[in-house]
């Protein structure tokens, strides 16, 4: 065991899926190998990989397969990218309500 890994799994035990997470983020470990203390190489690293241990299973799985995706994401603009209420709105593609705007009802489809 290295510092690093630890470090993770300590920080994965208090967050929010303290009995899945740890294990998630062991095999992330195993995965990475030598190369772990390169992929989470700084606080965000580590931060986003914490992030989706406790969070996304289905998405630490994916990293487990290719650790080094985990530098990838985090090369990635969008992932810190904050949008405003205009933004959000106008890319609402479900038509969700959005608190501050009408909700309409769309009208029941008919067959003949």
């Amino acid at each position: 065991m290295t510092p690093l890994r630890d470090q993770l799994l300590e920080q994965a035990r208090l967050g929010p899926d303290p009995d899945e997470a740890p294990t998630r983020l062991a095999r992330f470990c195993d995965a990475a190998g030598l190369a772990l203390e390169t992929i989470v190489a700084d606080d965000d690293a580590a931060e986003l990989l914490l992030a989706l241990a406790g969070q996304s299973p289905y998405l630490t799985a994916l990293l487990i397969r290719d650790p080094a995706l985990l530098t990838a994401l985090l090369g990635d603009r969008f992932l810190t990218r904050e949008k405003d209420a205009a933004t959000m709105r106008a890319e609402d593609v479900f038509g969700a309500p959005i608190a501050g705007t009408p909700v309409s009802i769309a009208s029941p489809r008919t067959t003949h």
